[in-house]
């Protein structure tokens, strides 16, 4: 295309001879002639001037382009030669400009040559098409986007532009392509027997490094989370976070423990050591659990408990949770629809503390002090704030920094981050007062004053001075050729076996990849879920007796209402969150405990009990406002709970310990990793990572939508959508979906932590 002119063809193109010596002297040709640089006409002689030579047309500057220049470019730097401008400083003459002078000028008539492609437009043969400014040309195989540096830019002088010193190399930085690529995330792996689903060895994101301490594997560090920035640039791209496929720790004849966080398992451990029992050690850690997670559990809040003695018929069973206080009536509440969580109603009295002591008095060792010590010195000395907790006091902080005891939560008046040390001086003082005086050291004194402050006089100090804890029967199922023990109501603890139950007489197939195995799992559940609101209430008003609720007549028909070749419509139970921690024990000498504590909804009501550093748990939200209905809110009772731990026996020896936290999502975890190893005849590793799928909801307008962690077969997903189900991705591995803690006893003790939670840890003593 032809560039326009504001001139006419004929027009005479020689400047005037005051402008060329004008522009001669800006660019200093004056200075810079010389005979050094001259030839032909141009030299120097006697009486010669230096303008006596045919007029030259002038010359156009080459436009200025953007992006990467190529050799054609003028701009592109070339070696120092004669006719360029010195690189020094000193100027010279350009020879490009002073042509020959028998050279004929260009006249403006003559055809323009050709303008070069722009980006947009055809791409021309032989050429390479550039990039207009703003412009981000595709990627045609030049490489991971990781590995290209971005070219400096040039000015228009053609020097490029100073980018300062390269930042400094720091020990297992990457140093080139193969080290950059080395951490790519492989393809997805199945799900096979026997190992552990080849799942990557890093878990770098979060701050991740495997502690190898003797006796111990863990499986996570309490580092910031995130990477490092690089000095000197960007934060590389974030890679989704990987877990290591989990490590089980066998301890031979010795003890073992697995619970959320590696200082709770430690401190169970040293406990054991100490002289303890499992018991013991189960305390002492849900004592640490308390201080250094308080998102899932502490003192403020309810217990369930089996405990096992080898040679016993049958395990105990301790329902330490707690009841609605009687300083109101249900007329009250008339008003709401359902309790909110932050409601003084949803504060019911604490049952954890009662149950420490009733399992220390019946199966302890140790004094209390002993076995609160390690949690004592923890809030006293600090300790290093996990990514869950940190994640956790940053959502709630709106929520938390009004209460008399934030200030330890939130020192300086923020929430610390992944990594920082944090001390709980308020509830270390609390611990040492229960410690010191027992029972009259919680449920009387400070904190019960601060605990009837919270719950605005609904929870009375006569309401605090009635024990909560108690011993009940336990009720069980015969599963897998192991009979599964848990807890009665007013815990939903029968809903992990009755599935199982219906589960194992549909003869489902042992391949874990099979999607009619998925298809029966989930309509199981289905099946025996629907009725849970129904008949889970306190115990005093429960309407089915505890044995029936797993009752083989009533399970059979149950299993009648699964099809195998489609999904069935059911009704859904009322969802219910979770904010939990299990935890599970064996002290090697024959006595194992499956223990689960909760403050329900995370940190609870959102309400401390005064200054004493005891956040109170909201367990009342699970009672409904109904009339008539069982699970009625009313003073003096239970409300359902969805703790629910299991323990295995084989005659009277202990063979498995298996919980989770969940809520709703705890049967659900628990009947598919039970499955895995009991009927699958998966290890505990590739039970543990093997993909999980949960029920949120279910019911007439959405009959079976299951969320699963993405790295599902692709075959199963297809199978399940064919049979019915509808699905929904999730994460490839889904935090909130555990963690499960399971310990195995055959004649080794065997325990492992799941993977999909950064503290979940494994101890052996």
């Amino acid at each position: 295309m032809r560039r326009p002119s504001h001139r006419r063809p004929g027009d005479n193109v020689e400047k005037p001879e005051a402008s060329r010596k004008r522009n001669r002297e800006k660019r200093g040709h004056d200075a810079a002639w010389s005979t050094d640089y001259a030839s032909g006409h141009d030299a120097a002689r006697p009486g010669a001037r230096r303008d006596d030579h045919p007029p030259r047309a002038r010359r156009r500057r080459p436009r200025r382009r953007r992006g990467r220049p190529d050799r054609r470019d003028p701009r592109r730097r070339r070696p120092r030669q004669a006719g360029q401008a010195d690189r020094a400083g000193h100027p010279v003459p350009r020879h490009g400009p002073l042509r020959h002078p028998h050279r004929p000028p260009r006249r403006l008539g003559r055809p323009a040559r050709p303008r070069r492609a722009h980006a947009g437009d055809s791409r021309p043969s032989g050429g390479r098409r550039r990039r207009r400014a703003g412009e981000r040309l595709p990627d045609r195989g030049r490489g991971h986007p990781e590995l290209r540096r971005p070219t400096p830019r040039r000015d228009r002088r053609g020097t490029r532009r100073r980018l300062g010193p390269p930042p400094p190399r720091r020990r297992g930085d990457p140093r080139g392509g193969r080290e950059r690529l080395r951490d790519r995330r492989p393809p997805r792996p199945r799900l096979d027997r026997g190992d552990a689903g080849g799942h990557p060895p890093d878990r770098r994101r979060r701050g991740h490094r495997h502690r190898s301490r003797r006796g111990r594997a863990t499986h996570g560090g309490l580092g910031p989370v995130g990477r490092r920035r690089r000095p000197g640039g960007g934060a590389r791209r974030p890679r989704r976070p990987q877990p290591p496929p989990p490590r089980a720790v066998t301890g031979g004849r010795t003890a073992v423990a697995v619970t959320p966080h590696v200082l709770a398992s430690d401190a169970a451990i040293a406990t054991i050591g100490a002289g303890g029992t499992a018991v013991d050690g189960a305390v002492a850690a849900n004592a640490v659990l308390g201080v250094v997670a308080p998102e899932t559990c502490g003192p403020g809040g309810d217990l369930f408990a089996l405990v096992h003695v080898d040679g016993d018929a049958q395990p105990r069973a301790l329902n330490a949770s707690g009841r609605a206080g009687t300083g109101t009536t249900p007329d009250a509440l008339a008003t709401l629809e359902e309790i909110p969580i932050d409601h003084p109603a949803a504060i019911t009295v604490p049952g954890a503390v009662d149950g420490w002591l009733a399992l220390l008095d019946r199966f302890g060792n140790l004094d209390l002090e002993a076995v609160l010590a390690p949690a004592i010195e923890l809030a006293e000395a600090g300790f290093p704030v996990s990514p869950e907790l940190a994640r956790a006091l940053a959502r709630l902080a709106d929520s938390l920094v009004d209460q008399p005891s934030s200030d330890e939560l939130y020192p300086e008046g923020r929430p610390p981050a992944a990594g920082a040390n944090l001390r709980r001086p308020r509830l270390a003082a609390t611990l040492r007062r229960i410690a010191a005086e027992g029972r009259a050291g919680f449920y009387a004194g400070p904190v019960a004053a601060g605990i009837v402050e919270a719950a605005e006089g609904i929870v009375t100090f006569d309401d605090l001075a009635r024990p909560q804890a108690e011993w009940v029967e336990p009720i069980a199922a015969d599963l897998f050729g192991l009979r599964c023990w848990t807890l009665p109501p007013n815990s939903q603890g029968y809903l992990p076996p009755a599935p199982l139950w219906v589960f194992s007489h549909l003869d489902p197939p042992r391949d874990p990849h099979d999607p009619r195995y998925h298809h029966l799992l989930v309509e199981a559940y289905r099946a025996v879920a629907a009725e849970r609101d129904a008949v889970v209430a306190d115990p005093d008003r429960a309407p089915l007796a505890p044995d029936d609720l797993l009752d083989p007549g009533r399970l059979a028909a149950f299993a009648r209402r699964v099809r195998r070749d489609r999904v069935v419509v059911h009704p859904s139970p009322r969802p219910t969150p979770g904010g939990t921690a299990y935890l599970c024990v064996w002290d090697g000498r024959g006595m194992g405990v499956s223990y689960i504590q909760s403050n329900y909804h995370g940190i609870g009501a959102r309400r401390s009990a005064g200054g004493t550093g005891v956040w109170l748990h909201d367990r009342g939200a699970g009672f409904v406002l109904t009339p008539g209905h069982p699970n009625r809110w009313t003073p003096g009772r239970r409300p359902l709970h969805t703790l629910s731990p299991t323990l295995w026996t084989e005659g009277d020896r202990l063979r498995l310990l298996l919980g989770t936290r969940g809520g709703d999502h705890q049967p659900q975890l628990l009947a598919q990793v039970a499955a895995h190893l009991l009927h699958a005849g998966l290890d505990l590793e590739a039970a543990q990572a093997a993909p999980r799928w949960v029920l949120d909801r279910f019911g007439p307008r959405s009959p079976s939508s299951l969320r699963y962690e993405s790295r599902l077969d692709e075959a199963v997903v297809d199978g399940l959508v064919e049979l019915g189900h509808t699905l929904s991705p999730a994460a490839a591995w889904m935090e909130g979906w555990g963690p499960v803690s399971t310990i195995r006893i055959a004649e080794d003790a065997q325990g492992a932590a799941d993977p999909r939670v950064s503290t979940a840890a494994a101890s052996v003593g």
